[in-house]
C-alpha cells in the first residue's frame, strides 16, 4: 500500500464496513475516494474520526501499520543524506532494502524505494551509466497512471538530476488529470512539482539570455 488512503481502506474492508457507513457525517464518499487513490487528502480531524469509526485509537492504527510509516521515514533519511552528502547512510538504506527484498512483505512501494536509492547513489558518486540508471528511473514514473505521496517525495529527490523535458515527460499523464487549480488536495505534491519544473524553465531561459548577451 502506496498512499494512507489504501491503509485506511484496507482497514474498512477488513471490518467489512461499507464506504456510506465509515463516512457518514464526516466526509463525503467522494472524497473518500479520491482520499484512497491519492487523488486528496482530508482533515487531520476527518482522520481521527474515521479511525475512531473503524474501531481504533490513532496509537493502534500506527502499532498495526507502521511498515507505512517505516517507509515515509526512510525517505526523510533518504532526502537528508542526499542534502548533506551522507553517502554512508545511503547505502545503509540500500542494503537494509536488498535484504529485505528477499523476505515475506516485499511490496511495489519498497521496490520503487530502492530503485530511487540505488539511482541517487549512483549520480552523487558520477558512478559509470548512472544517466542510464536515471533514465530508466525516469521511464518507469512516466508509466504510473497515479501516483502516491512517497512517489512524489521520490520525484523531488530526483528532479534536480532531470532536464525541465525529462520531467515534463514523467510528469504528462498527473498534469493532465488536473482539472480544477483550486483543488487543495493537489497542491502540496502536484503544485510543489510544477513550482520546480516552472524553475528549470526560468533557469533555462536566463542561461540562454546571458549566452545571448555573451555573444554579443
Amino acid at each position: 500500500m502506496d498512499n494512507l488512503g489504501q491503509v485506511v481502506d484496507q482497514i474498512r474492508r477488513n471490518r467489512g464496513m461499507k464506504i456510506n457507513e465509515l463516512c457518514q457525517g464526516i466526509i463525503s464518499p467522494s472524497t473518500y475516494s479520491r482520499f484512497v487513490k491519492g487523488q486528496s487528502y482530508i482533515s487531520s480531524e476527518s482522520f481521527v474520526k474515521i479511525i475512531n469509526r473503524l474501531h481504533m485509537t490513532f496509537a493502534m492504527f500506527l502499532q498495526d501499520y507502521q511498515t507505512f510509516f517505516t517507509l515515509k521515514h526512510d525517505y526523510a533519511i533518504l532526502n537528508h543524506a542526499k542534502a548533506y552528502n551522507q553517502l554512508d547512510i545511503i547505502e545503509d538504506l540500500i542494503n537494509k532494502y536488498e535484504e529485505a527484498k528477499e523476505l515475506k512483505g516485499w511490496r511495489t512501494a519498497d521496490d520503487r524505494f530502492l530503485k530511487v536509492a540505488r539511482t541517487i547513489l549512483n549520480l552523487m558518486i558520477e558512478a559509470p551509466k548512472s544517466l542510464e540508471h536515471l533514465m530508466e528511473v525516469q521511464f518507469y514514473f512516466s508509466q504510473l497512471k497515479a501516483l502516491s505521496d512517497n512517489d512524489y517525495f521520490a520525484l523531488k529527490l530526483l528532479l534536480p538530476y532531470m532536464t525541465a523535458e525529462d520531467a515534463e515527460k514523467v510528469m504528462a499523464k498527473q498534469l493532465s488529470k488536473i482539472s480544477d487549480l483550486k483543488e487543495p488536495a493537489l497542491a502540496e505534491n502536484i503544485y510543489y512539482v510544477c513550482g520546480i519544473l516552472y524553475t528549470k524553465h526560468l533557469q533555462g531561459v536566463i542561461e540562454r539570455l546571458q549566452k545571448s548577451i555573451s555573444l554579443c
